[in-house]
């Protein structure tokens, strides 16, 4: 009745607000939280519109990533083949049949996205949208012909980047996605930066499992627009330069998988758009210049967290329920790396998650026991369910 107030009666607003709810089920924490932030949106301006503009806007903030769905639909109608699910049985590698290449390129070449030869091979030219090269990138040959380019993709394993900063100032002016996933690097970090920070449009970049990149320099910082940052399997990796903390728009920064990388610069916390945050590892309170648990309390819009406790790990009193703050957390995952027995259950008793959370992981995970809030998670879950209402659909794997 509160939120139905605060909607003065206008029809889009309650439309807004109840499609809204309907997707949250009937659990009083999570209207309490809408009701609140709509409170917030609101006070600012008393008008129709400011009121109509709140709702749109919640409703539009809570909208889940799609990814996954889309997936398994396509899984479901034989249009994509799993290659093989990991341990926790997330879906991390796919392919498709030769027939279904075949309509995906003439799909492609329907839409004008890209063109191929009789061959199957991609032919850039001035109108490709989309390109993924198979071989390495020369002198920016293959480049030059697509000045419209979009996305661009290297789906060869282990190819050399030679980079070519006249051909990105004047060619890849319109890029958005660029992929160049497990390269083998012959330059420095600085001048691959170098060569990436004339990329002033781009949202995506992918540098996973890059060989020989040691170092995030200070150049990051000219990346603007950036809005994913994976750096995952980068096993060479041992530092992030602080000014990392300036890329605004981050939506999704991984660092998992980096062994070298000992912490995240402090600062963390200025990135208040993040939704998605791993490789964040829990170092000694006395590290000045690392990012602590508690940066995550200003990070309200964080679903996805993972995180790494060593035995170095030191968490304060004023961190024991930070966690418990981010309401929108609906993906944890912990891992213990070379803790004991005692040290886990030392070090993840003294977290409290938040209650509502969808998937649990407990990685490297050596003891014996449960913490206990995991079990409360669980148990809160089945009592706070009304009558005829399913349980929250919550998954917890341990990874011995």
């Amino acid at each position: 009745m509160e939120i139905l107030k605060k909607c003065k009666g206008l029809p889009l607003a309650i439309k807004a607000i109840g499609g809204l709810l309907a997707s949250k089920g009937f659990y009083p924490i999570e209207w309490e939280n809408i009701n609140n932030n709509f409170h917030e949106l609101t006070m600012e301006e008393d008008n129709e519109t400011s009121f109509v503009m709140a709702s749109l806007q919640l409703s539009y903030k809570d909208l889940p990533k799609l990814g996954f769905k889309y997936l398994s639909e396509l899984i479901s109608r034989c249009l994509v083949e799993v290659a093989g699910p990991d341990m926790d049985g997330k879906i991390y590698n796919c392919r498709v049949h030769d027939l279904v290449r075949d309509l995906l390129i003439m799909t492609v070449q329907d839409e004008g996205l890209g063109n191929f030869d009789e061959k199957g091979k991609q032919k850039p030219t001035a109108d490709t949208l989309w390109l993924g090269l198979s071989s390495e990138i020369v002198e920016g040959k293959s480049l030059t012909t697509s000045p419209k380019l979009r996305a661009l993709v290297l789906m060869k394993s282990g190819s050399k980047l030679h980079v070519d900063k006249k051909v990105t100032t004047r060619y890849l002016n319109s890029i958005r996605v660029l992929d160049l996933s497990k390269i083998e690097l012959d330059t420095s970090q600085e001048d691959l930066f170098d060569w990436l920070s004339c990329l002033k449009r781009l949202a995506c970049l992918n540098l996973s499992g890059v060989t020989g990149l040691k170092e995030l320099p200070s150049s990051v910082e000219k990346l603007l627009n950036l809005q994913i940052l994976v750096l995952n399997g980068c096993t060479s990796l041992s530092k992030v330069h602080p000014s990392i903390t300036n890329l605004k728009r981050l939506i999704i920064l991984d660092l998992g998988s980096c062994p070298l990388l000992k912490s995240l610069p402090q600062g963390i916390e200025k990135l208040v758009r993040l939704q998605e945050l791993s490789g964040l590892r829990l170092v000694k309170q006395d590290d000045n210049k690392s990012c602590k648990l508690t940066e995550l309390g200003k990070l309200m819009d964080l679903r996805v967290l993972r995180i790494n406790i060593c035995r170095e790990t030191e968490i304060s009193e004023n961190e024991l329920e930070l966690l418990s703050q981010l309401k929108k957390l609906k993906v944890l995952s912990i891992d213990t790396e070379d803790c004991t027995d005692h040290e886990i259950s030392e070090a993840l008793g003294l977290l409290y998650p938040p209650q509502f959370l969808d998937e649990l992981y407990l990685k490297v995970y050596g003891s014996r026991f449960m913490p206990v809030w995991a079990i409360n998670i669980v148990l809160v879950g089945a009592s706070s369910s009304p009558r005829n209402t399913p349980l929250l659909p919550m998954s917890v794997v341990v990874q011995p």
